[in-house]
Parts: structure tokens; sequence; C-alpha cells
């Protein structure tokens, strides 16, 4: 699924089935800076997403192009 989404797997760590839940807890380091479509694609599939972390400069561009297009509905 990751690598149909034009993604590379960096790193990969895997955290034994809780007691409780019964489910395995996969934390994956991807080659992109914003790793929303593989999420998206994963959460297709079945896969529950807890957490996702972006870098600063894609949080930084976001903030940028949503400024933009402020100023240009302005």
């Amino acid at each position: 699924i990751i690598e149909t989404e034009s993604a590379k797997i960096l790193g990969i760590a895997v955290q034994q089935p809780n007691d409780t839940l019964n489910s395995i807890r996969v934390s994956i380091k991807l080659n992109l800076e914003d790793s929303s479509v593989v999420s998206a694609a994963l959460r297709r599939f079945g896969y529950i997403i807890i957490s996702e972390e972006r870098s600063e400069n894609m949080e930084n561009n976001f903030s940028e192009r949503a400024d933009e297009l402020i100023r240009y509905l302005d």
C-alpha cells in the first residue's frame, strides 16, 4: 500500500500487541515530507492511524499557502 503511493519505507518499528486490544502498533518512517496521501490510503484499507508527524517545513508551507489564498480572495 505504501509503495503504491510512491513512498519508500526508511525505517519500521513493531510493538507487541496490547493485552486488551490485541492489536499491533507499527511506526513507519517514510521518505516523504507529507505523508497524508499514504495515511489516507492506509485508512481506506482499514488501518487505524494513531498519529502522524509532519516536518516543520511542511507546516510552514501550508501556512504560507493559506495566507496566499486569503490575499487572493481579498
